[in-house]
């Protein structure tokens, strides 16, 4: 997913990291020292000028920068450079696009994207099948973080790093039990909506969590309702 990263607790990192949550896209914001398992996988990180030799000395050095400013990049390092927020952005947007393997699209004059297993997303809602499921701001922060990487088993961690407007709070268990909350809000939605429920924890290993699976609700009879 998208990373913003800077060299020290820094407003500059939190604001990017807002704006990007604001265009609908999951991201996290990591400082010194980059506990970043949680967070892979990472498409891009954004960063800034006088920033990027520390970001390459971080266990994210392997995934490529896009980096704001105009300064001397050092040619070794995996970087794009632009003068812009917005010029970053768009190319942030093209990574993402080419890794969900879709673009925007004008839709009744609106902006849509195109997702797999029948989801697609505008700037107001998440739809199933053209269904519109409702969804809170927060429930569709949480829903985009599973749809855009439907392969991973994302922690409540890797949630809260994701979707929530500051992260890494001191007590996990209030952010655990709000996920669970907000899960279960998703699935109640999606239930009334399409009949199908698409959230489920897993566990695996030494990892858990929730997963993209999309199970059909059987009505009951009326027999089996009495």
């Amino acid at each position: 997913m998208l990373l913003v990263m800077d060299k020290y607790v820094s407003a500059r990192a939190l604001e990017l990291r807002n704006r990007i949550l604001d265009m609908g896209y999951p991201c996290a914001v990591s400082f010194y020292p980059y506990a970043t398992d949680h967070l892979r996988p990472v498409l891009c990180i954004l960063t800034f000028q006088d920033a990027i030799d520390i970001i390459r000395s971080s266990p994210l050095d392997d995934i490529p920068a896009l980096v704001l400013g105009s300064g001397f990049i050092n040619s070794l390092f995996q970087a794009e450079q632009f003068p812009t927020e917005d010029a970053m952005l768009a190319r942030m947007e093209e990574i993402l696009f080419a890794y969900l393997g879709t673009e925007k699209r004008i839709y009744a004059g609106t902006p849509v994207y195109y997702l797999k297993k029948g989801f697609s997303v505008n700037e107001l809602q998440i739809f199933y099948r053209m269904t519109c499921l409702k969804l809170t701001e927060r429930e569709q922060r949480i829903l985009k973080l599973i749809l855009y990487a439907p392969e991973e088993i994302h922690s409540f961690r890797r949630i809260e790093a994701y979707t929530f407007p500051y992260p890494y709070a001191e007590n996990i268990l209030n952010v655990t039990n709000t996920i669970s909350v907000q899960i279960s809000s998703i699935n109640r939605k999606a239930a009334r909506y399409t009949a199908r429920k698409f959230l489920k924890y897993r566990r695996e290993g030494n990892r858990e969590g929730y997963v993209l699976e999309i199970r059909k609700i059987e009505k009951k009879t009326d027999c089996e309702q009495k």
